[in-house]
């Protein structure tokens, strides 16, 4: 893939601090697998155990990674994710804005990460053919480079939804917790349990 031919500034999310500038035309390739497993678990088959595992990795063949664009980086959380956190949420903690088209929204400009790691193990169960809930366990982060992952900073989030099957597709309710969190390094334990939820609206499973 090749970066956008446009001149890019690089601030410090945080300061708002000019980095540097380039107008370099950068190449590089993109590498996303996912494993999905599902077993029933019950003879009725109203009761199921899915498992999830992806990864993904960005390689530059020419350029750095400065100049891959914010979109094609990697980045967890949200209904799909790790649901503890809201919609990328997860990014590397050195993070830097990617400005270059004024007209961006501001959440398209923040950049994440060039490997990420992610899965879920997840419990579901109709108790009618409408109805169901689900019991599941995320994990997952983002990170600058494979040679920076530390486990310690695996973002682990648990949680419970309701499903309602419709017709059309299932629509699902999600309350996920921060079961671990990497920015302070502390658990659900050490914390008031209602400010670590997150709630997410969906439609289809998760994965």
């Amino acid at each position: 893939i090749a970066s956008s031919d446009v001149v890019w500034e690089f601030r410090e999310r945080k300061t708002n601090n000019l980095i540097g500038t380039t107008d370099n035309l950068g190449y590089y390739y993109k590498l996303q697998l996912s494993f999905g497993l599902f077993l029933p678990v019950s003879k009725d088959n109203f009761t199921v155990l899915g498992i999830k595992a992806k990864t993904g990795y960005i390689q530059m063949i020419k350029g750095g990674p400065e100049l891959i664009s914010p979109s094609q980086t990697f980045f967890a959380g949200g209904s799909n994710s790790v649901r503890g956190w809201r919609a990328r949420g997860l990014i590397p903690s050195e993070n830097i804005l990617y400005i270059g088209a004024p007209g961006l929204n501001e959440e398209l400009k923040i950049r994440g990460g060039t490997f990420l790691i992610e899965g879920s193990l997840e419990y579901r169960r109709k108790f009618e053919k409408e109805y169901g809930f689900a019991f599941f366990m995320d994990y997952g982060n983002t990170w600058k480079g494979y040679k920076k992952v530390r486990w310690d900073q695996v973002a682990v989030a648990i949680g419970t939804g309701i499903r309602y099957y419709s017709p059309i597709a299932p629509f699902r309710l999600d309350f996920g917790f921060k079961f671990y969190d990497p920015a302070d390094k502390k658990f659900i334990f050490e914390k008031s349990v209602f400010k670590t939820m997150q709630f997410h609206f969906g439609i289809g499973e998760a994965f």
